[in-house]
């Protein structure tokens, strides 16, 4: 995580020159706030990525990044920056909303199919053990 980060400083310090003021001491001092901000946002993106992947696998992201667009989107341009939806922004945050919900269902039916399918194996080996040795039941047990 620490290289990755490192990786991203280097890129940023270098294009910064081409998008702005390669000034960065007067970037800083005019912008601190949005780098702290940003720095922060960085880091809690790199520990849910972290997080979901070592956790549940690669699956996962999917979920992750539509979850980042919305909070992203709500919070920093709806609620931070002032920005007006209209109904096209509207429509694409219900849609995001809807492949959570269905990104979910799937992964819910996935995991009931798992698990019967992990009965049925166990009920398979517990067959094939009674059929090799005769099971014998006795009243005692």
């Amino acid at each position: 995580m620490v290289l990755t980060s490192l990786i991203c400083v280097i890129l940023a310090v270098v294009i910064a020159p081409f998008i702005g003021s390669s000034r960065y001491d007067v970037v800083f001092k005019e912008n601190w706030q949005w780098v702290i901000i940003g720095g922060i946002g960085l880091f809690f993106t790199y520990l849910g990525f972290y997080l979901l992947y070592s956790r549940y696998g690669t699956s996962s992201y999917v979920v992750y990044a539509v979850l980042s667009i919305l909070t992203t989107s709500l919070i920093v341009g709806l609620f931070l920056f002032k920005e007006t939806f209209n109904s096209y922004h509207w429509a694409a945050f219900a849609f995001a909303l809807l492949t959570v919900v269905l990104f979910s269902l799937g992964n819910k039916q996935k995991s009931d199919a798992e698990a019967l399918q992990a009965q049925v194996t166990e009920a398979n080996v517990v067959q094939v053990i009674c059929s090799e040795d005769p099971c014998k039941i006795s009243e005692n047990g």
